[in-house]
């Protein structure tokens, strides 16, 4: 068969060939936009879901610095134990400088930096508790942020697929639409030989 040269028979098939493969393509373009609907709402929850868990893990980072800072702060070289010794080694001074000056015969002298003696951070078990529960609190954090992470790379993953999956149908619909305008032009052509 001939482009311009075909009996009227050869161009009813012609056209009813070209009619069927625009339906066809029709029909799976109309199919691939409730598809690309269905991923770009999947995509869109997904993405939600990642933003949230992101902003949670966020979250839990802050809170697992702030914890940090208090248990450097209760530690042995923190600000809470400097102060302590400062104060402890003060009340020594005292007693020192009381007993260098004033001193009783037939008695004890006082035990003023026993008196005033001030408990570091690790012999007051309130304050060991309150460095354990921090250390607990800091060690359920890291975890939950570790098992951010791997939801977070598997949400990730799944947004790429969705995208993925959605470009493809892209370039799907592109050929659909290609596959139309042919088909429909050589409908037009073929109408006229018929």
């Amino acid at each position: 068969m001939r482009w311009n040269n075909c009996s009227k028979e050869e161009a009813r098939d012609a056209y009813d060939s070209a009619k069927s493969r625009l339906q066809n393509a029709a029909d799976q373009y109309i199919h691939n936009i409730y598809t690309m609907d269905t991923l770009a709402g999947e995509r869109s929850s997904a993405q939600t879901k990642l933003n949230n868990a992101n902003g949670q893990k966020i979250n839990f980072e802050k809170r697992i610095a702030d914890i940090e800072r208090i248990i450097q702060k209760l530690g042995s070289n923190g600000p809470v134990e400097e102060a302590i010794n400062t104060s402890n080694d003060r009340a020594q001074k005292f007693e020192d400088s009381y007993n260098d000056l004033i001193q009783c015969t037939g008695m004890n002298t006082p035990q003023i930096a026993k008196a005033f003696h001030t408990p570091s951070v690790e012999e007051n078990a309130y304050s060991a508790a309150a460095v354990a529960e921090c250390k607990k609190v800091k060690a359920n954090l890291e975890q939950a942020v570790a098992d951010l992470n791997n939801q977070l790379n598997a949400m990730e993953d799944e947004v790429n697929r969705l995208t993925s999956q959605m470009n493809s149908l892209a370039g799907v619909q592109a050929d659909l639409s290609k596959t139309m305008a042919s088909s429909s032009y050589e409908m037009n052509h073929f109408k006229n030989r018929m």
